[in-house]
This record gives structure tokens, sequence and C-alpha cells, in this order.
């Protein structure tokens, strides 16, 4: 079976998890990355590179918002000055189309579920505007 790989899955390494009020490291983490990398090679799956299909694929299952949200979060996040290291939303607006927030904290809470994915500069967030 084929195994899409690269080795920018070990830079998935986010340092906020909340799980039932308390802050925990996630078992997303680059041994992750590893032990999986490790399970493929000894089952010996054939290993791809991942293949850049650029904006096409994505918009046609992607509103707008969202993909202007993606290639521009890290910047707006970053710019509020009092930001931490990742974004985590920390409210999460109602979903009806009228009300799409403004600000990069409602985005943010609206494009996520929880607070158990943050994203920073090296995430997929970022890296889906390359």
């Amino acid at each position: 079976m084929k195994a899409v790989h690269t080795e920018l899955h070990r830079s998935h390494d986010p340092q906020f998890f909340l799980v039932r009020g308390v802050v925990k490291r996630t078992t997303e983490q680059p041994e992750r990355a590893d032990r999986l990398l490790k399970g493929l090679k000894d089952g010996k799956h054939q290993l791809v590179e991942p293949t850049r299909f650029g904006q096409g694929p994505r918009a046609r299952i992607h509103s707008p918002e969202y993909l202007s949200f993606l290639s521009e979060a890290w910047d707006a996040w970053t710019a509020l000055g009092d930001s931490g290291p990742e974004m985590i939303g920390n409210i999460h607006p109602v979903r009806h189309a009228a009300t799409y927030p403004t600000h990069i904290v409602g985005k943010l809470g609206w494009h996520t579920a929880d607070r158990a994915g943050p994203a920073n500069s090296d995430s997929s967030l970022s890296g889906f505007s390359a």
C-alpha cells in the first residue's frame, strides 16, 4: 500500500492540549510521526512524497472565507501583539452566514471546533496557503 510521507510531519508539535480543564501535552508529537513511519517501513509500505495540487481542489470543497483564513491567520494572530505562540480559539461564534467574524479571534473560533487543535506558523494552517 502507498503511504504519503514527508519530513514535515515531524514539525507537527503542538504544545497546548486541554483535557477536562487541564493543559497537557498532546500525543501529536514528532515521536508519533517517527513511530508511524517505522510501522509503515516495517510493513513494507511504499512511501511517496505528497503532491501539491494548488488551490484548485481546496476551492472545490472549502469556502472562500476558510481559504482566506488559512492564508492570513498566522499574520493576523501575531499582529495582535499579545498573542500566544499557538493559535487557540477561546470563543466559538454561532455559525450563521450573516455573522461571519471580522476579527482573527472570532475567525479562529469559527473555523475550529474546540481547543484541542492549536496551530502555529509551522502548522497545517499556515502550510495550506503554499
